[in-house]
């Protein structure tokens, strides 16, 4: 079976969950040296994070869900956006962060789900 190239699904169907699932590539790992050969702006996180934002608006999911989210950039850029938008969040940092201070928990990543409340 062949798909319509030009077949799109939206949020928009009250019949219908949409789901958008992506790895962010938390700031952390996005570096020089595990990525030499992208361009520095491409891994800039202050690019990176609108263009995901981009991403996520342009599909309207129901449900989204991140990996490689820190904690930080959950609550402090992602999770306000989303709930702008009529989502619910909730984050899962990797477990490690349960023995670390919270000033040094707040950079550890995780998984994030955000869903609309009115599905």
């Amino acid at each position: 079976m062949t798909l319509d190239p030009s077949f799109s699904v939206t949020g928009d169907d009250p019949d219908l969950i949409t789901v958008f699932s992506m790895n962010i590539l938390a700031p952390m790992y996005a570096t020089d040296q595990i990525y030499p050969h992208c361009p520095t702006w491409a891994l800039n996180w202050e690019y990176r994070k609108e263009r995901i934002m981009d991403e996520i608006f342009k599909y309207k999911a129901d449900i989204i869900c991140l990996q490689e989210m820190e904690t930080e950039q959950f609550e402090v850029y992602f999770k306000p956006k989303l709930q702008r938008q009529g989502y619910q969040a909730v984050f899962c940092p990797k477990s490690r962060s349960k023995t670390m201070i919270d000033v040094e928990a707040r950079g550890v990543d995780g998984s994030s789900i955000f869903y609309k409340e009115s599905k």
